[in-house]
């Protein structure tokens, strides 16, 4: 089977895709094209089958019993939108829930996450809420199945987020604000270190007392401090002792 992707007011086709073995799911198509398109986020990209006019959800596989030998997929692009109250509520219970497919549903609407005080609360709420929810024992509420899959090894409402363009070095509004770095080095996961780390996180913060670093070293967790050093922390940074006694 062959995907075509093309422009749903222009008909120009922007990819061919020839489907050999396992079929992509929506979000594998989204990422091809925004990269090929320059965007700033996959989420601006709406997906239909030509067919039937369906919209394609980015965790829908397309699957080949769609058509027997080619399948055209239209695609619009969406500008960005600043996420209103309602939005705001929606994602934090979507992340709560370990909601992948609602969260994909909201963030496929456009929601520019760049902006740090939308109406509703702070994004970097946001942001940690799917830190602590993807660190935590709870299912999440998906289940992959033929014709749902969501593409990258190990569910993660993070990942989501951060290509949603929320700031990887986003602060919380507090007097001596935790980085989102330090929050997943403090948690132990190597996995949400990388996914930030590939978002751009910055390893030698100016605002931290201890830095991820240090903090890594406190709880001996090797995977961390490895991770860092790759992306080039400071091991020489100095740390005031008395920050050492009163880290928890």
């Amino acid at each position: 089977m062959r995907l075509l992707v093309r422009h749903g007011i222009n008909g120009k086709e922007e990819l061919a895709i020839q489907v050999v073995g396992d079929a992509p799911a929506g979000w594998e198509i989204m990422k091809q094209l925004a990269w090929k398109l320059d965007l700033e986020s996959p989420f601006q990209i709406i997906f239909y089958l030509n067919s039937t006019a369906a919209i394609l959800s980015p965790v829908r596989v397309i699957s080949s019993h769609m058509a027997s030998k080619d399948l055209e997929i239209c695609y619009l692009i969406q500008s960005l939108q600043v996420p209103t109250a309602e939005h705001y509520q929606s994602l934090v219970t979507a992340l709560y829930e370990k909601d992948i497919v609602e969260l994909c549903h909201l963030l496929g609407q456009g929601l520019d996450l760049t902006w740090s005080v939308p109406d509703g609360g702070h994004t970097s709420t946001l942001l940690a809420l799917a830190i602590f929810r993807d660190n935590d024992i709870d299912a999440y509420a998906y289940q992959a199945s033929r014709d749902l899959r969501f593409p990258r090894p190990g569910v993660s409402l993070t990942y989501l987020l951060l290509q949603a363009l929320a700031d990887p070095n986003i602060l919380p509004p507090k007097q001596q604000p935790t980085t989102m770095l330090e929050l997943t080095v403090e948690l132990g996961s190597t996995h949400l270190v990388q996914l930030l780390l590939d978002a751009g996180a910055t390893v030698n913060p100016e605002m931290s007392v201890v830095p991820p670093l240090m903090i890594a070293v406190l709880h001996r967790h090797r995977g961390n401090v490895q991770l860092l050093l790759d992306a080039r922390a400071d091991p020489w940074q100095a740390v005031p002792i008395v920050s050492l006694f009163d880290h928890p």
